[in-house]
């Protein structure tokens, strides 16, 4: 269940992803990163370790290709997990190729986004956004 049972198949962007994308929106506008409203879902690949959001956007971004992180900290209190969910975007060819958010540790996720909370990049405290 997501959000009052919406579907994870639709390619609309759920509140707890557009809430990490805007972390990384904050964090990188100034390299010319992407609103959430110039970005496109693709395709999302869903699975009880996580979930991976394959994006397109018109304007390259200034970055390299790389594994790249919001912050010091990239973690999701998720109320159904011990140990919570981490997330990074891969960019390839100075474009987002894809969003992934992993559970951390040896656990199984429904993919449910009730009872998250997205830790500030900076200190680790997870206060940013709750739903």
């Amino acid at each position: 269940m997501i959000n009052n049972c919406e579907s994870l198949s639709k390619l609309d962007f759920t509140p707890l992803e557009m809430g990490v994308l805007n972390l990384y929106y904050d964090a990188y506008s100034n390299k010319n990163f992407p609103q959430v409203d110039r970005m496109i879902l693709q395709k999302r690949r869903v699975t009880d370790a996580g979930r991976q959001l394959f994006l397109t956007h018109p304007d390259l971004i200034d970055l390299e290709d790389q594994k790249l992180f919001s912050g010091r900290y990239c973690y999701i209190e998720v109320a159904s997990l011990r140990a919570g969910l981490s997330y990074w975007i891969n960019i390839i060819e100075k474009k987002i190729e894809s969003l992934v958010i992993n559970v951390n540790g040896n656990y199984h996720w429904d993919n449910d986004e009730c009872g998250w909370s997205i830790a500030d990049p900076e200190t680790g405290i997870c206060n940013i956004l709750q739903s």
